[in-house]
């Protein structure tokens, strides 16, 4: 006989599916991409993403693995926050928030925010925008004008407040490249929601994406 799964555990996974759904969308990933990548077949990454089903420990961390998404919160806004989210997650899926590590001697990635980062989701968005500011310097017009086109990609998937971030994303690419910048890689709460929800993010190649994953996990300078 087959265990039903509690409300609790169901309502979990589809969150995680949700948010998993739009870190592929943000690093401009189709779901044959990732699938392939994380080695699971089409309708396994379907499952994940839709919260169907009861998705394998290995098939859901090689998913989120492939993302940079392994050992964080996915969202600020999600109940994985809850004590009983990081429940589910030790219990079922092994791998619950922790505050960073320090960084190993001899090895920085700077420039950093003042502010420290509470979570590695907030590490890894840092970083990719530092690879998008670094494409802005060398070629603006060629970034901001793909913009448009990543919000509208995400603007289906987006909840509540997640659509004020993203006119805010468009208001933005009609400023300098200067005040982009300090927007995107800026300390506050608000930077953090603004680049977790960043269309940026999808304009830069999938090698300088893993580049910046790196960084955030402190493999690389």
């Amino acid at each position: 006989m087959v265990a039903r799964r509690s409300p609790a555990r169901t309502r979990m996974l589809q969150e995680l599916g949700t948010n998993i759904t739009r870190w592929r969308k943000l690093q401009g990933l189709s779901a044959s991409q990732l699938a392939l990548r994380a080695h699971v077949t089409r309708e396994t990454l379907r499952n994940i993403e839709t919260g169907t089903g009861t998705p394998k420990i290995d098939s859901l961390l090689a998913v989120l693995t492939s993302l940079g998404m392994a050992n964080t919160v996915v969202a600020s806004s999600s109940p994985w926050n809850s004590t009983a989210g990081r429940a589910l997650m030790d219990e079922h899926i092994g791998m619950a928030d922790q505050p960073l590590a320090p960084a190993p001697a001899g090895r920085s990635v700077s420039p950093r925010p003042n502010a420290p980062f509470q979570h590695r989701i907030e590490r890894v968005t840092y970083e990719l925008h530092r690879a998008v500011a670094k494409r802005l310097i060398e070629d603006s017009d060629a970034v901001i004008s793909r913009v448009p086109e990543q919000v509208e990609r995400m603007r289906p998937d987006a909840v509540g407040g997640a659509h004020a971030l993203l006119d805010e994303w468009i208001e933005l690419t009609h400023a300098s490249v200067g005040d982009i910048i300090n927007v995107m890689l800026a300390d506050d709460e608000h930077a953090k929601e603004m680049r977790q929800m960043s269309p940026f993010i999808g304009v830069l190649p999938e090698e300088e994406r893993l580049e910046a994953i790196a960084r955030a996990a402190g493999t690389v300078a």
